[in-house]
């Protein structure tokens, strides 16, 4: 007890050390920077994010492992082999790590100020002796910390596995800048965005849509400057399309992973994409200071004054004996706005979508082969799949501010309050929330439908897969309004349905069954494994077909059928259980007292 005295003293004094000097950078920082690192330190969900990615990271190791015990004839890995084994495990935490930053740098940083003003708070930090420039940098400072929490779990593993060799002190650097300077723009270029955006989910989704852009659309133009069909513009299309191939940290890392280590041309792409990125992060900083309160203080006026009047539209049916489903589907109602930034990424993501299907399908025209040899049914199967799951996703996003948005409106208890039954709201929230985003399934179903023009019979395949995508779109709106449902906010609401969608989606393959696929009995184990994925479902169909003249999936396409069913059945299930669950405790999460029910009078 006498000789563990001394250590326990010892330990309690240099604790009390590193908390004064966290303190003390904080208070250097800013009193805004030091209530974000106390506040956020208080929320479990960033333990548990950070467990989850820790988690992730593991299953990644084990994956990579158990593929190189398949590959290895002899029960023990060699010097050679444990090398390369270690190169693997560090490609793929690599990439894991950077589309963690974008994945969720977003929704950490981008509902800085937008949550502040969501919830009317943002006045009282005008109202205190704090500069623009000390709210913008506090607040990107604390959100920045947050992500660099996360991202350091993937240092201690990294650090120990360089000990087997396969890692070399630059590429391991390299990862580390690429991700801090990734970090760092997408955080900024976040809080920007925020500013102005009035709701976090509007910040939110502003925020993906524009990485959507900047990170895809390069490519795309790319493809075409390349094929020559841009033609005159090429110049300066050129040049702003390779600003932006150099900026894309993902292209910049698989440059530097090919390399050798130890070159000097090894650091030439991240020195570009570092002096990008601190341009972009300095002019959206600049940008933010300078209008964080004259955005608020104009939108502050105009809600004064009065907005102006939405024009009614142009049809609307009788009120009938539905009200709820009447209010979804035909009455004004809050909808996400997807701002300046938001609307400009979105119409760029469509021309560019619209132009290459066009190219596409313009080529299978042209062709003296035969249709069903034609390039074109690939394309769509793939390119209809993504823009499906992508309208899935924004689906998913809309739907988990179907009540979490009327609680933050301070209408929910007037809605529970009327005699409508649990039924008739939550079917109105779900069927409203896909027909409010009808418009966003028109460009898969239009990728598909231009297969019909090449080849008549194709009609049969679009009938399926139109019914499999609103089976889908139902799916994903249903778990929207029940993660709304059982979530206190908007965001929180978001964020769930977004990781929910993204572990159906494909993300499970990853997480659990990529490792029991290797060494597995075959093939027949693995197609069904990806029964439940939303891009295989919706990928496979237009094959199946087509592969009933052209042998494309070699025996296996009884398997493939198989799954493809299983997949729509276990969707179809899903989607009614999750409506009964919300329907038969709908009165008991509400809180109400009363339960009414269908037909039953209001006494």
């Amino acid at each position: 007890m006498d000789v563990a005295t001394p250590w326990l003293s010892y330990g309690s004094w240099l604790s009390t050390c590193i908390a004064n000097r966290m303190q003390g950078i904080a208070m250097l920082l800013g009193p805004v920077f030091s209530v974000e690192i106390v506040t956020s330190a208080r929320r479990a969900r960033y333990f548990v994010l950070r467990t989850a990615y820790a988690l992730i990271l593991l299953l990644s190791l084990w994956s990579v492992y158990a593929l190189a015990r398949e590959q290895s004839a002899s029960l023990e890995l060699n010097i050679r082999q444990t090398a390369e084994l270690t190169a693997g495990f560090f490609s793929s935490v690599a990439y894991l790590q950077l589309i963690t930053v974008l994945l969720v740098g977003p929704a950490i940083a981008a509902g800085t100020i937008a949550g502040e003003r969501q919830r009317r708070t943002i006045e009282y930090l005008f109202a205190t002796d704090l500069s623009n420039r000390e709210i913008i940098l506090d607040k990107l400072a604390g959100r920045l910390l947050l992500i660099t929490y996360l991202i350091a779990v993937s240092l201690p593993i990294l650090a120990t596995f360089r000990l087997f060799g396969g890692i070399s002190l630059d590429v391991l650097m390299i990862l580390f800048v690429v991700t801090a300077s990734t970090m760092v723009a997408v955080a900024a270029v976040s809080v920007c965005i925020s500013v102005w955006s009035t709701k976090a989910r509007d910040a939110v989704l502003r925020t993906y849509l524009v990485l959507l852009a900047v990170l895809i659309l390069p490519l795309v133009l790319g493809a075409w400057l390349a094929s020559g069909v841009a033609g005159q513009l090429a110049g300066g299309l050129g040049r702003l399309v390779q600003w932006l191939l150099v900026a894309n940290p993902l292209l910049v890392l698989g440059q530097s992973l090919n390399r050798t280590a130890g070159s000097r041309s090894i650091w030439q792409p991240v020195g570009s994409m570092v002096l990008a990125h601190t341009v972009a992060a300095a002019v959206s900083i600049a940008v933010a200071t300078m209008a964080v309160r004259r955005v608020h203080l104009r939108a502050a006026g105009k809600s004064a004054r009065g907005r102006r009047r939405l024009p009614t539209r142009w049809w609307r049916p009788k009120l009938g004996n539905h009200p709820m489903l009447w209010k979804e589907l035909f009455a004004r109602h809050a909808v996400t706005r997807l701002g300046l930034a938001g609307w400009i990424a979105s119409l760029l993501i469509l021309l560019a979508t619209a132009m290459t299907t066009g190219w596409v399908f313009l080529a299978a025209l042209e062709s003296n082969r035969l249709f069903l040899d034609n390039d074109y049914f690939q394309y769509a199967s793939m390119a209809g799949a993504l823009a499906g799951c992508a309208a899935l996703l924004l689906i998913g996003m809309r739907a988990a501010g179907a009540i979490a948005g009327e609680k933050e409106r301070d209408c929910w208890l007037s809605l529970v309050s009327t005699p409508l039954t649990a039924r008739e709201i939550v079917l109105a929230k779900v069927v409203g929330n896909v027909y409010a985003l009808r418009w966003i399934l028109v460009v898969p179903i239009g990728i598909w439908a231009l297969g019909v023009v090449l080849w008549l019979p194709y009609l049969l395949v679009l009938l399926v897969l139109v019914v499999l995508l609103l089976l889908l779109a139902l799916f994903i709106s249903s778990l929207g309004v029940l993660a709304s449902f059982l979530c206190r906010t908007t965001l929180r609401a978001m964020g769930a349905t977004l990781a929910t969608a993204l572990f159906l989606g494909g993300g499970y393959l990853g997480l659990c069954c990529l490792p029991l696929m290797i060494g597995g009995p075959g093939s027949g184990t693995a197609a069904i494994i990806l029964a439940p994925c939303a891009p295989f479902l919706l990928f496979i169909p237009g094959l199946i077909y087509v592969d009933l003249f052209h042998n494309f999936l070699r025996g296996d396409q009884g398997v493939v059928i198989a799954a493809f069913f299983v997949g729509v059945l276990g969707y179809a299930l899903a989607t009614a259980m999750l409506c009964a669950s919300m329907v038969a405790n709908f009165d008991r999460w509400a809180g109400r007292t009363r339960r009414f029910r269908a037909g039953a009078p209001d006494r």
